[in-house]
């Protein structure tokens, strides 16, 4: 758990600066089985807040953090219970290799629809089925301005002429998310249509809502969500890449690696996974380069 301190959050947020309170034992419910022996508070004087028994939930302990949002303390990823719910999520993309087609061409179709609202559904998914962007949730005021796709606003897309959409929002932990891509004349035409006469402030899918999307999704493919479609054409993507592996015998164990690694950053960059650069490379790549201006000077002296 995190010490008192003040809280930062990722990007813009707005409580960056709030004081985060000290945690005590009081602040935590405790998750464990019924028969379970409840864990000794480590601190004399103090005892749990409340201890629950919800086998409905992967949580363990959970508490209230500096903004008043529930914080957990998840299952390891090593976990039977975390390892069955990973495969149940694999599982229901694998089916939706067998349904993709039949999807694909039924959104497609609508498109064109008269109905406004089916017209705005459709191209929310082409645009989730493509370029793999997250659905996006809304949002309180008092959170970071971090938008998916059916919380996209006008301000978040340009198009130019006569094909090109260009993409530039905060994503998911404030991860900027840079993309022009070219669309069809369609998907193009809609886009011009629902930012018609909008504000950069408002929203670009005005009749679409995340809950309303996975609703839908649901009566074409049992589990199907729009999450399931990134999953999809992330492994969809990575078993392309690694079908391209030359002859694997010639190969040494550092050579199938490095495949792996390349193949793996296309899927990366599909999903626009960044690895955020931590201070204390930023300071190793400077005393690197302080040591290098150096050893060049030194070789101009004794030259």
């Amino acid at each position: 758990m995190e010490p008192a301190g003040l809280f930062l959050g990722r990007g813009n947020h707005p409580l960056c600066g709030i004081l985060k309170k000290k945690v005590t034992p009081e602040d935590i419910t405790l998750n464990i089985g019924p028969k379970a022996p409840v864990p000794p508070c480590p601190i004399p004087g103090h005892k749990w807040g409340q201890i629950v028994h919800n086998d409905e939930v992967a949580w363990l302990a959970s508490w209230k953090d500096a903004s008043d949002r529930p914080k957990y303390v998840w299952l390891a990823p090593s976990s039977r219970v975390k390892g069955e719910s990973d495969m149940k999520k694999f599982e229901t993309a694998r089916r939706l290799k067998g349904e993709i087609d039949d999807i694909r061409k039924k959104y497609t179709t609508d498109l064109k629809s008269k109905d406004n609202k089916e017209r705005q559904r459709a191209t929310a998914l082409y645009v989730i089925d493509h370029f793999a962007l997250r659905v996006g949730n809304e949002k309180d005021e008092d959170e970071a301005d971090t938008v998916g796709c059916c919380s996209l606003r006008k301000e978040h897309i340009k198009l130019s002429e006569p094909d090109k959409v260009e993409f530039d929002f905060l994503g998911k932990d404030s991860m900027r998310y840079h993309n022009e891509v070219t669309v069809p004349p369609i998907v193009f035409k809609n886009f011009q249509l629902f930012m018609a006469g909008k504000e950069d402030e408002d929203e670009l899918f005005d009749q679409l809502s995340t809950t309303a999307l996975n609703s839908y999704l649901k009566t074409l493919m049992e589990g199907l969500t729009a999450k399931v479609f990134r999953t999809y054409n992330a492994s969809i993507t990575l078993q392309r890449e690694l079908a391209k592996m030359p002859d694997e015998e010639g190969l040494t164990v550092d050579e199938k690696m490095l495949f792996y690694l390349r193949a793996n950053r296309e899927v990366a960059i599909l999903c626009n996974h960044q690895r955020t650069v931590l201070k204390t490379s930023l300071n190793n790549s400077e005393k690197l380069m302080k040591r290098l201006k150096n050893w060049k000077n030194m070789k101009k002296t004794f030259n």
